[in-house]
Parts: C-alpha cells; sequence; structure tokens
C-alpha cells in the first residue's frame, strides 16, 4: 500500500507480507464542527492565530447545528477565547449568492472552490462587532457575488475573536434575485450543512432510524420505540414529545 506522493511511485504505508486497520472519515448532514481556544485575550483574528495551541489543540471540539455559534455558546458568559466553525457549505439550488457575516468581535469568512481546505479564500471580514448582517457594499459581506452549484459541496470556515461582552459568529446567504432585506436574514440552516467526522465515536448523536408511529383512539396506548441511535458516546437519553 503506497500514498499518493509522486515521487518514487509513492511512499510505502504497509509493506508486502504485512497488514494494517484504517478507518476512513465520513460526512454527517446537519452540523459544522466548532472548535473554541480558551485563554487568549483580545480581539484581533491575528491573536488567535498566533496561539500555539492553533490549530491541533483546542480546549472544546463540538459540533454546530446551523452556521451560527449561538447553537453552541448560547449566552455571552464565554470570555477572551478564539473559535472556528468549518465543513461543507451544500446548496440545492444553482445561483448567485451573497454570503453576510456578522459576529461580536472580530471574524473572517473563507470559502473554498471545492470541498478541500486547500482553496479557501476570504471573502468577508468584521473587524469591529455587534451590526446587523449588512446589505454588499460592506467588508462583512461578499464583494461580488459567488456562484454556487447544487449538490456541490464547498469547504467553508469562520475564524472569530472574542474579548469581552457579548460573543457570536454567524453566517447568512441569499440568492442575487432575493429582496429580503440583509437585516432579516437568519443563519445558514444545517441541512445545507455537512462536517467530516474521523471517529464513529466523536460525532454528535443522530438518530439512524425512527420508529413507526400508530394511530390509536383517543385516550388509547401507543408504543414507541425501539430507536437506533448512531455516532456518539452511549449511554445517551431522549424524551418523547
Amino acid at each position: 500500500v503506497r500514498d499518493t506522493a509522486s515521487a518514487g511511485g509513492g511512499n510505502v504505508i504497509v509493506a508486502p507480507g504485512n497488514t494494517a486497520t484504517f478507518t476512513g472519515v465520513f460526512l454527517l448532514r446537519g452540523f459544522l464542527s466548532f472548535e473554541a481556544w480558551n485563554n487568549i485575550s483580545g480581539t484581533p483574528i491575528a491573536n488567535l492565530l498566533a496561539d500555539a495551541r492553533y490549530p491541533d489543540s483546542p480546549t472544546l471540539k463540538t459540533y454546530a447545528t446551523r452556521f451560527d455559534t449561538r447553537t453552541v455558546y448560547p449566552d455571552d458568559s464565554h470570555e477572551n477565547y478564539g473559535g472556528r466553525m468549518e465543513g461543507l457549505l451544500v446548496p440545492t439550488a444553482t445561483a448567485d449568492y451573497d454570503l453576510f457575516l456578522r459576529s461580536d468581535d472580530a471574524s473572517r469568512l473563507y470559502i473554498s472552490t471545492d470541498d478541500t481546505p486547500d482553496n479557501l479564500q476570504l471573502v468577508a471580514e468584521e473587524t469591529g462587532c455587534c451590526a446587523a448582517f449588512q446589505e454588499p457594499g460592506a467588508e462583512e459581506t461578499t464583494a461580488t457575488p459567488i456562484h454556487l452549484e447544487a449538490g456541490k459541496r464547498y469547504f467553508v470556515r469562520v475564524l472569530w475573536k472574542e474579548g469581552g461582552g457579548g460573543d457570536y459568529a454567524q453566517v447568512a446567504w441569499r440568492k442575487t434575485d432575493d429582496t429580503t432585506a440583509a437585516s432579516s436574514l437568519s443563519p445558514i440552516p444545517g441541512q445545507f450543512l455537512m462536517t467530516i467526522i474521523a471517529d464513529p465515536n466523536q460525532g454528535p448523536p443522530v438518530v439512524t432510524k425512527s420508529p413507526t408511529v400508530p394511530n390509536v383512539a383517543l385516550g388509547g396506548n401507543a408504543s414507541l420505540g425501539p430507536v437506533e441511535v448512531g455516532i456518539g458516546e452511549k449511554p445517551i437519553t431522549y424524551q418523547w414529545q
């Protein structure tokens, strides 16, 4: 087994007569990865990038359910840290899109031309904080529309830096023929997002098979279950509503 290095036909990973076990990554729809590095003062993004722990040793690694850090940190209780959200953006309609960034404090939005981080480009930046999504022409919004194709995966990344007070980073999008005001937009929901999971025991739990819901008379009894849950540490609990 060889890798894809061009020199010498590739480096030998597993020599003849030996065996090795490989674990492949897989894609999980509905999430972006969320990482935070604590105890970094100030508000510039440069402070996060200069920290020796970035990018390999985050204090926290979890998952956001939309392009919005508030799904993980719902309040303003976290101070002096830097963060990164990233994964894949998968549009369902081919169109030209404007992308919108807002944050408290500074942030940067990157998008790739494909599904790898190798081709990430900085497309929007917040150097201050706290404003609503801004119309094109503001530095927090893409300078020119970005053409996205239905079903194609685009690697996206947001870096943000929290000093004190409020803290969040959010990304919205809008087709160029959509007349919705930027200030009325909501963060991109999970149905258009995917994340890459390397360890199947570390991702968020997802329901892989739901029970059939029976029809019963008012006042009667219904049996719900079993539920099959994949990914994530076990045991877990769930509640019917």
